[in-house]
């Protein structure tokens, strides 16, 4: 039985995330890619209820006030939709880009707790 992904990303790291996740076939992958963050949203409140807008403009206020306050210099964020949100406020800002082999970890690491999970499930009663 494969272990099912719901994956959520940007367009432009669909193809990374199933290539590298062709390598393991006990994973199954959906990507859902977005455009906006307002699509990101929609999305992931299909799956949860919280209120992620807010979430994300916590996240674009904290790197900010630091910033403001002199306390950083740079934002490193890997969220596309607060980078960019923070380089309109004119906050020096980087944002970090998976790589081939930190997809391919993050499948290690979903295929290992799919399988504690099935022996869990098999264990139960």
């Amino acid at each position: 039985m494969p272990i099912k992904v719901l994956a959520v990303g940007p367009k432009d790291l669909k193809n990374l995330v199933l290539e590298v996740g062709q390598e393991y076939p006990e994973i199954t992958i959906h990507y859902v890619t977005y455009n906006s963050e307002n699509e990101v949203i929609h999305l992931v409140k299909q799956h949860e209820q919280e209120n992620l807008q807010e979430d994300i403009d916590n996240m674009v206020n904290f790197h900010y006030k630091l910033w403001k306050n002199n306390q950083i210099n740079v934002a490193i964020t890997c969220i596309g939709s607060v980078y960019e949100k923070l380089k309109e406020k004119g906050v020096p800002t980087s944002r970090i880009i998976p790589t081939r082999s930190s997809v391919r970890s993050s499948m290690q690491h979903v295929l290992l707790e799919g399988k504690n999970l099935r022996q869990l499930n098999y264990k139960l009663p």
